[in-house]
């Protein structure tokens, strides 16, 4: 065995309990959230409603997370991290249930803005009960192996949607799904414990206040602006544009969440060889590249398999580029940061989204060119923030 793979293997032995807790709370509501994303927009085209009305429900959850999850991220820390995530779990599993007993398209409103609250619930308390529970030279393994966990599980999600419509139908078989992912949201509230934070010394505060955020949120921002215009709609252009069915389009979800998964489990180790600002640089400006191709290509193969190269290097970094972040941040804006963060790629995202439907739908490919410069630009804005002051060959405290 290599010494990187015994350096990885003895970082993960190390992790405490209350890691692995949060870690499967994580994969619980991954499974969940990957069984929505897939199907609803599928469900939403069975039910007749085309592109430009689900970016319309789609811009309405956001603005719901839009208007909420600052101030419950500014909250978390005085209100309580396990008070908060049952609050937010329960609204995300009513959120899953009222879309399964929708018919008319009014009825998706109240789901749609209760996924938003839970989301804005859970996604700052989470984060940061993570990087609470590990110092900083264990934190990028314990964001990756999170993140790990949930692209198996989100992989597990797209399996169980083309499962579900395969045996029952696509109509009664979204609706099923829709009931089984918020069981299995409650089902995860189980593993929350009292203690969410590790045995390390708490992190010092941050200098410059919220300001000192602003070098994480503006390539956020510009991130979110060009994500809306495309990746909502990945399974309803290659049902479009191809004429793939349901199973089709989830067995190659699935299998790319698999190879992305896999590459989690890499990134920290490279990230600490190469820096984590040049390891997220590189890989960005890859997958822009794939991006590109998309709309260039001929057929469902090639086009498929620029689909999940560009999927898996735009994302693998995510988790190294989370653990930089709540290294440079100290423990009093960790909840803040990532609150702000989330909410910098969410309102450029819910107004792009429904731009983007309305795009697809008159030309597919423009929202690719447009969504390709967006992240030209959002990776450039990293570089110049963050390149000079890059950790490579740092491995904490």
């Amino acid at each position: 065995m290599t010494a990187s793979a015994n350096g990885l293997i003895g970082r993960i032995r190390a992790l405490p309990p209350q890691a692995w807790r949060l870690v499967t709370l994580a994969a619980f509501v991954s499974v969940a959230n990957g069984i929505f994303l897939f199907s609803f927009v599928l469900f939403m085209l069975r039910l007749g409603h085309g592109t430009g009305l689900q970016g319309v429900l789609l811009s309405l959850m956001e603005v719901s997370v839009a208007l909420t999850i600052l101030p419950f991220g500014m909250l978390a820390p005085r209100a309580g991290k396990r008070r908060m995530l049952f609050s937010g779990l329960a609204l995300t599993a009513a959120s899953y249930v009222c879309v399964a007993l929708s018919t008319e398209l009014w009825h998706f409103v109240p789901g749609m803005l209760l996924l938003g609250l839970g989301t804005s619930l859970v996604t700052p308390v989470i984060s940061t009960a993570l990087a609470d529970t590990a110092c900083d030279a264990d934190r990028k393994y314990l964001m990756s192996i999170n993140a790990f966990g949930m692209m198996l599980s989100g992989a597990l999600g797209f399996y169980l949607s083309g499962l579900f419509v395969g045996l029952v139908g696509e109509e009664s078989g979204f609706r099923l799904l829709f009931w089984f992912a918020g069981g299995i949201v409650l089902a995860g509230a189980v593993l929350l414990t009292r203690r969410p934070e590790g045995p390390c010394a708490p992190a010092p505060r941050t200098g410059g206040g919220t300001r000192a955020l602003l070098p994480f949120v503006l390539p956020q921002f510009v991130l979110g602006l060009g994500a809306g215009l495309v990746i909502p709609f990945f399974p309803v252009y290659f049902k479009l544009r191809f004429s793939a069915d349901t199973a089709t389009i989830s067995a190659l979800f699935t299998a790319t969440q698999l190879f992305w998964a896999a590459t989690y489990m890499a990134m920290p180790v490279i990230a600490e060889r190469r820096g984590s600002v040049r390891t997220l640089v590189f890989m960005q400006a890859m997958a822009v590249a794939a991006l590109f191709a998309i709309p260039l290509t001929a057929d469902f193969g090639s086009t498929a398999f620029l689909f999940a190269v560009r999927m898996i290097l735009m994302n693998a970094s995510r988790p190294i580029a989370d653990s930089y972040m709540m290294t440079l941040v100290g423990k009093d804006l960790r909840s803040t940061a990532v609150a702000a963060n989330q909410l910098a790629w969410m309102l450029p995202h819910m107004l792009s989204v429904a731009a983007g439907g309305a795009l697809m739908a008159f030309n597919p490919e423009v929202p690719f060119l447009v969504c390709g410069l967006l992240y030209i630009l959002s990776t450039a804005l990293y570089a110049w923030f963050f390149m000079k002051r890059d950790d490579v060959g740092k491995r904490g405290q």
